[in-house]
């Protein structure tokens, strides 16, 4: 199973690479009094085909790996919801859970999973959006110049966790259990 949920971003964003997107779009939405976790994977690649969304849940199917289908059983063992929406222009995977599912991993190390997708191809156009009982960032790495120099990807990397701890300012620990173990 998924032990940290930017693993499994992190895997959905390798799948984006993979299909030649060039840009790609992360949103992530918590809100604890509403009880739910909003996590969205969108590129600008080739798409995947009728055949590869129906079965995009059977880990046995095709080249897709078991990102997906980890993806859709986490929903469903977490009280959510697994969707897929694919065309030429691209593909979107949205997942949903219960915030307060005992089953939710933590978020994990986001910053290292973005940092991990732009040395996976510097040319990358990457936008996180993080929101949480109100609050929100957004990070667009075309706003970054060169993606692959150190000090740009440490600054990213910084951007991220400052911002994961001002999202998470004044919340008693428990509140966000699912999205903020390990994200510090």
């Amino acid at each position: 199973m998924v032990r940290e949920l930017s693993l499994c971003i992190l895997d959905l964003g390798e799948n984006s690479i993979k299909s030649s997107a060039t840009r790609i779009s992360i949103k992530i939405e918590a809100d604890t009094q509403n009880d739910f976790l909003r996590v969205s994977v969108a590129d600008n690649g080739i798409g995947m085909t009728d055949e590869q969304i129906e079965n995009a849940a059977d880990p046995f199917f095709g080249t897709l790996h078991f990102g997906l289908p980890f993806a859709s059983m986490l929903c469903d063992i977490c009280g959510g919801k697994f969707g897929i929406e694919s065309g030429r222009n691209g593909t979107r995977v949205s997942m949903s859970f219960r915030l307060s599912s005992v089953d939710l991993p933590p978020m994990g190390d986001l910053a290292q999973t973005v940092i991990t997708l732009l040395l996976g191809d510097p040319r990358l156009a990457l936008e996180l959006s993080y929101k949480a009982n109100g609050r929100e960032f957004t990070l667009d790495t075309g706003d970054y110049g060169d993606k692959t120099s150190f000090g740009v990807l440490r600054e990213i990397r910084e951007f991220i966790k400052d911002n994961i701890k001002i999202l998470m300012e004044d919340k008693p620990y428990e509140e966000f259990s699912g999205i903020a173990r390990n994200s510090q």
